[in-house]
C-alpha cells in the first residue's frame, strides 16, 4: 500500500510528506510565504513591541522625576508654611514690641543702657534683654536694675511679659572699667 497525503489547501497537488512541502514543486512558493510570515512577525516585534518597551521605560523615568519634583515642592511648601506661621506669630507680637520698646524707653534709668533686645525662636515666645552698666562701688546700679524689673510688673503696657530668668555677669578687666552685664529673659504671653 502506498502512503500519500492530500493537500487540502491546494487542491490538485499532492504532498507526499512534510518534507515535500519545502522540497517539492511548490516548495519555493511555500518557503517564500514562510519567510514572509517570519519577516512580518520580526517586523511586528521590532516595530511595535520594542518601541513600546522603550516608551514605557521613558515614562517610568519621567514618573520618577515627577515624584522627586513633587517631593521637593512639598518640602518647599512645608518650609514656606512654617515661615508664614512664624511671620503670623511675629505679627501677633508686633504691637507687643512697640509697647515694650516704648515702655522700656520710658523706664530705662540713665545709668543703664539697653545693649540688646531680641525675640527668641522656639515653641513659646521669649524676650531677652541685655542691660549693661558700669560697675561702681555701692549697690546703686543693682537698685536701678531692680526698679526696671519692677516696672515690668507694674506697667500695663508690659503686662504680657512675665519674668522667667535673669543672670548678672562682669565683663572687662580690672584695669579697664568693669561692666555689669545683666541678661533678663521674659515669657511673652499671648
Amino acid at each position: 500500500m502506498t502512503v500519500f497525503h492530500i493537500d487540502l489547501l491546494h487542491p490538485g497537488t499532492f504532498a507526499k510528506s512534510r518534507r515535500d512541502w519545502f522540497s517539492g514543486p511548490q516548495a519555493g512558493k511555500r518557503l517564500l510565504y514562510s519567510y514572509a510570515g517570519c519577516a512580518l512577525v520580526i517586523l511586528l516585534v521590532l516595530g511595535v513591541v520594542i518601541p513600546q518597551r522603550f516608551t514605557i521605560e521613558e515614562e517610568r523615568e519621567t514618573i520618577k522625576r515627577l515624584k522627586q519634583r513633587i517631593a521637593l515642592r512639598q518640602k518647599d511648601f512645608k518650609d514656606q508654611q512654617a515661615l508664614y506661621r512664624w511671620i503670623l506669630d511675629l505679627g501677633k507680637y508686633r504691637a507687643v514690641w512697640s509697647d515694650a520698646l516704648q515702655a522700656l524707653g520710658d523706664a530705662m534709668p540713665a545709668n543703664l543702657s539697653l545693649q540688646k533686645i531680641e525675640l527668641l525662636p522656639g515653641s513659646k515666645q521669649l524676650l531677652r534683654l541685655v542691660v549693661v552698666t558700669t560697675l561702681r562701688p555701692g549697690s546703686g546700679n543693682l537698685v536701678e536694675l531692680d526698679k526696671l524689673l519692677n516696672r515690668f510688673e507694674q506697667d500695663p503696657r508690659l503686662s504680657r511679659f512675665k519674668l522667667q530668668d535673669w543672670e548678672v555677669a562682669l565683663s572687662g578687666s580690672e584695669r579697664e572699667a568693669q561692666q555689669l552685664v545683666t541678661t533678663v529673659t521674659f515669657d511673652v504671653l499671648p
